[in-house]
């Protein structure tokens, strides 16, 4: 097989790489074994595509036509200073309102009166002095190296009410055309250590909703009120100078009660450079994430009147994929959206408060968000550990330490540990336990059909999914 394009050839070169053709990061091993040079038939449509074409044909409300200020604030390093201009110029001729535009020159001196400081500040500070001055009702945090789509601006305030940071859809930038190429970078999650991680694609073709809540961002743009953004205590600038920024008003947001949305009709196009222009502390970027972990999931910031857990629950499946949160669930070893609805609609129609369970994990915290009271067995301390700090007060997360279950349960759910075979033990104990209904996942296959056979025999299977999956029996 020979391929005919030359940017297949270098894509093969590496371990994985952006693919212009198909519109997505792929392994070289995807080239060579799968797409072989045919992108037509794994391509998905690019943002212009699936984004602008589709909404920019939706009407704005009239009140959106208003005078309100937008105050778009730019920290901008000395290496952004080519790139200013064009930047500029692309937020004001894009806007339909009244655009204020704050650059501050952050270890440079500004030559077109720009907020200076030539010793650097950082990013943080940067913002958190420019927000101070804006005029706008609005802010908007932009890097200095961006384009924006038509009517950007009042396309976000559309969504940008009360306690909501709007967020556009992210675009490769060519520097050359100053536009998108069509590539997307718009969802990303955050992994067991808070640190970003891009999810590839944002949606399937044909499946894009004009508004979306979004886990986290790509922070190169975001808009929010200016009150609201004072209220959560502007920029944390003890988290460093750059870095962790999605992470941050994330957490603050979603877990004080807020929101975060993604607007698909408002496209940034971002220039992804292949190096930072700056020197970042790897260990205050390190004690940033602990910070964060402390504040926000460990819960010792008294704004949080939301769960980890509850955010966890909120985005398990978001866009039909299985997106690892937190470093809970991921890559197909968590239930699917349609097993939690079966196992939610079961506890619910049969008012379940108490719940026993052996394997932690995704299930814990939804059980969680249901109100129930839980005690959760893993194999696994570490992620014993992890589960129980993003759990709320109800949950009781344990390492499996061989001895007999006291208590009486409404419910035993059985889905650990991983590999059937290695679960005899727990529908062993299982059975002897104390509870009404005893659910069991991935009941359809080979292993736990033995052990169902072997220690859940005296019991009536009362209810069972369409496929199998969950069986429940009383």
């Amino acid at each position: 097989m020979t391929i005919q394009n030359e940017k297949c050839q270098q894509l093969i070169s590496k371990s994985y790489g952006f693919c212009d053709r198909l519109n997505m990061n792929v392994p070289a091993s995807f080239c060579q074994l799968v797409c072989q040079g045919r992108p037509e038939e794994w391509g998905r449509q690019s943002i212009k595509e699936a984004r602008i074409k589709k909404f920019l044909k939706i009407p704005l409300p009239k009140s959106t036509s208003d005078n309100e200020i937008t105050t778009v604030i730019i920290p901008a390093v000395e290496e952004d200073r080519e790139y200013l201009e064009r930047t500029i110029k692309s937020v004001k001729d894009n806007a339909l309102g009244s655009i204020e535009v704050i650059v501050v020159a952050d270890g440079w001196t500004g030559t077109n009166g720009e907020l200076s400081y030539p010793k650097r500040i950082g990013l943080r500070k940067a913002m958190n002095l420019a927000a101070e001055k804006a005029k706008g009702k609005y802010l908007v945090k932009l890097d200095g190296h961006c384009a924006m789509s038509p009517e950007w601006d009042n396309r976000l305030k559309v969504a940008c009410k009360g306690k909501m940071i709007t967020v556009p859809a992210i675009d490769h930038l060519n520097t050359d055309t100053w536009t998108g190429e069509g590539g997307d970078m718009s969802f990303v999650t955050l992994d067991g250590s808070l640190r970003m991680q891009y999810v590839h694609p944002y949606e399937y073709k044909g499946e894009c909703p004009l508004e979306s809540d979004i886990i986290s961002m790509t922070a190169c743009c975001w808009m929010m009120e200016k009150d609201y953004y004072f209220e959560l205590g502007g920029c944390d600038e003890e988290l460093g100078v750059w870095g962790e920024l999605g992470a941050e008003w994330a957490l603050k947001a979603w877990l004080t009660g807020g929101r975060m949305m993604l607007r698909a009709d408002v496209v940034c196009s971002h220039l992804f450079r292949k190096t930072t222009p700056f020197t970042i502390d790897s260990v205050v970027r390190r004690n940033a994430l602990r910070k964060l972990c402390r504040q926000w999931i460990l819960g010792k910031d008294k704004r949080r009147t939301r769960t980890p857990g509850w955010m966890v629950e909120k985005f398990a499946h978001i866009n039909k994929k299985d997106i690892c949160l937190f470093g809970v669930g991921g890559a197909g070893y968590s239930i699917r959206d349609k097993d939690w609805e079966f196992l939610k609609s079961f506890v619910q129609r049969n008012n379940l408060k108490n719940i026993l369970e052996f394997g932690s994990g995704k299930s814990t915290l939804m059980f969680d968000n249901l109100g129930c009271n839980v005690i959760s067995y893993d194999t696994l301390p570490f992620y014993a550990k992890t589960v129980q700090a993003l759990s709320g007060k109800r949950v009781q997360v344990r390492h499996w330490d061989n001895k007999q279950i006291k208590g009486r349960f409404d419910l035993l759910f059985i889905d650990g540990p991983a590999g059937g075979e290695n679960r005899e033990q727990s529908y062993k104990v299982g059975s002897r336990a104390n509870a009404r209904y005893i659910a069991c996942h991935d009941a359809q296959r080979k292993w736990e059909l033995k052990w169902i056979e072997k220690y859940l025999s005296s019991r009536k299977c009362i209810a069972s999914m369409d496929d199998n999956v969950i069986k429940v029996f009383e």
